[in-house]
């Protein structure tokens, strides 16, 4: 039947289904719109689970030899920006592992950032002779889009660690040489020897000549010098005997007893400290028995009759200080100087000496003298943590680490944390 005049103005003319499948497969794709890339020299972002700065830092306490998170450290640098900072970060990742190449990329990138074209130029070199591989292909991409498709830089002198440098990782503190013995025993200076302690001097000498590292052989010496009231004498015998055995704590105590009998109260009141502070109670009683009965020792009577009333009109200079005017560096140095020719073994006067030349900006000399005060008292820590701020203040950061460690070896934690809080002053 035909349709209704109505149903027939409605009706539309539909295609055939060949029609429909041509017409959907010749429309052309719809382009999808690109992402956008960032430059290739925008730093990258710091890795997942690489942890915040202050989870970084305390971690190098416990680790302060790990390349790893020195580089993950300047990474966090420099994608705020920070690329003062990054560059000391990815420095000391390169000092610990100079083969860590990913540092090095980093470093370049860094200074990309700070528009040290030829700096990141010379960092590509030395990839490329180290044979990089990854790191150079991937840091010449970079330079590639920067200097106008130039994929290969001019080569430069690389201001890096040498090649030679190839350690992962610098060794712990190496352990303090052992002392070198004197090159001659002292012969007296002041009262001549009994025939009985003359007799203990030869064979003294004998042992020392047959071992020159015998502890018990120098105090033996010291000890026939004291006899013989040559104390100057007897204390460089005891101070040898405790540098080749700081724990033959008899040799202090009688070093105590030698500045008691030579009057030089003020130097066995040290050595009293030092005994005590040890935990010798017995020797330390000893010698503060010794010390007190000195003190009690009546003055000396003065034949002068007027010598009382001279001595109320004529005021009493002013004693100075043993180790000189403090807030004078020039004067303690030589004070100290003065000092050590008399006790070569005082660690304060090495101390002192320290910080005076600290102060006065000598840090190699105060390094020196620091470590003099650590030989010739191994307690004596405050030296060491003092010795590890200079290195601070030289840029040698990895020899204040090693004394880090060294101090942490010895149980001195809030030294330890007071000299790590100095080092990551240098890395804010």
């Amino acid at each position: 039947p035909e349709p209704a005049p109505a149903e027939a103005a409605k009706a539309e003319p539909q295609p055939e289904p060949d029609e429909v499948d041509t017409a959907v497969a010749e429309a052309p794709p719809v382009p999808a719109e690109p992402k956008p890339e960032p430059p290739a020299e925008m730093p990258p972002p710091p890795p997942e689970g690489a942890g915040t700065l202050d989870e970084l830092k305390e971690r190098l306490r416990t680790s302060p030899f790990d390349s790893s998170i020195y580089l993950q450290m300047g990474r966090v640098y420099l994608a705020e920006e920070n690329y003062s900072d990054a560059l000391t970060a990815l420095n000391l990742a390169i000092r610990f592992q100079p083969k860590l190449y990913e540092a090095y990329y980093e470093k370049a990138m860094c200074l990309l950032r700070k528009d040290k074209n030829e700096d990141a130029k010379t960092i590509y070199t030395y990839l490329v002779d180290k044979k990089a591989g990854e790191w150079a292909a991937k840091l010449g991409d970079v330079l590639g889009v920067k200097t106008n498709g130039a994929q290969k830089a001019q080569p430069q002198p690389p201001d890096i660690p040498h090649e030679n440098a190839t350690a992962a990782e610098p060794a712990p503190p190496p352990e303090a040489p052992a002392a070198q013995p004197p090159m001659e025993v002292p012969e007296p200076s002041k009262e001549p020897l009994s025939k009985d302690s003359l007799a203990d001097l030869e064979a003294a000498k004998e042992d020392i000549k047959n071992n020159p590292y015998d502890a018990q052989a120098y105090f033996r010496l010291g000890l026939a010098y004291e006899n013989s009231g040559s104390y100057h004498d007897a204390l460089t015998g005891y101070n040898l005997a405790l540098q080749f055995s700081p724990d033959l704590l008899v040799a202090k105590y009688r070093k105590g007893l030698c500045h008691v009998a030579a009057g030089d109260i003020e130097l066995a009141e040290n050595t009293y400290t030092s005994l005590d502070s040890q935990g010798h109670a017995d020797l330390a009683k000893q010698l503060r028995e010794a010390i007190d009965a000195k003190n009690a020792e009546p003055a000396e009577s003065v034949d002068d009759e007027n010598a009382e009333e001279n001595a109320e009109q004529k005021p009493a200079e002013p004693k100075k200080p043993k180790y000189g005017n403090l807030d004078d560096p020039e004067d303690v140095i030589a004070t100290c100087k003065e000092v050590i020719k008399h006790d070569p073994y005082d660690p304060e006067a090495y101390h002192n000496m320290g910080l005076a030349y600290k102060k006065l900006g000598k840090f190699e000399d105060a390094i020196g003298s620091f470590g003099f005060a650590v030989k010739a008292n191994s307690e004596f820590h405050q030296s060491e943590y003092e010795k590890g701020v200079c290195f601070l203040k030289m840029g040698q950061e990895d020899k204040a680490l090693q004394t880090y460690t060294s101090l942490l070896k010895s149980g001195q934690k809030e030294l330890a944390k007071q000299l790590f809080d100095q080092f990551l002053t240098r890395l804010k």
